[in-house]
């Protein structure tokens, strides 16, 4: 009796390219379209608060759009452009990520 079964080959690949492609997918989508909005958000912020905010204790969305600005590549100098045309509020999130 021979308890080894043989799978047929092609659907771990298959699986796994499917995988990889959904991952590309969703990194690019991730990078490509966040960087402006999150640009976006903080250049016309309404208030500057860190932490939890309001009664639920939840975290701002500028906030949360400068530290996914920080980990983009060229960030410094997202940030020193919003210096010049953010409101005050935004200015004070990019004098904090600088």
């Amino acid at each position: 009796m021979q308890y080894d079964r043989v799978l047929p080959k092609w659907r771990p690949v298959k699986f796994r390219s499917v995988l990889f492609c959904l991952t590309l997918l969703h990194i690019s989508a991730a990078s490509g379209l966040c960087s402006n909005d999150d640009w976006n958000t903080l250049k016309a912020a309404e208030w500057f608060a860190l932490g939890g905010i309001e009664v639920a204790g939840t975290t701002s969305k500028e906030e949360r759009a400068l530290r996914s600005l920080l980990h983009e590549p060229n960030a410094a100098g997202k940030l020193k452009a919003l210096l010049f045309e953010a409101n005050l509020a935004g200015q004070c999130y990019a004098l904090l990520g600088l």
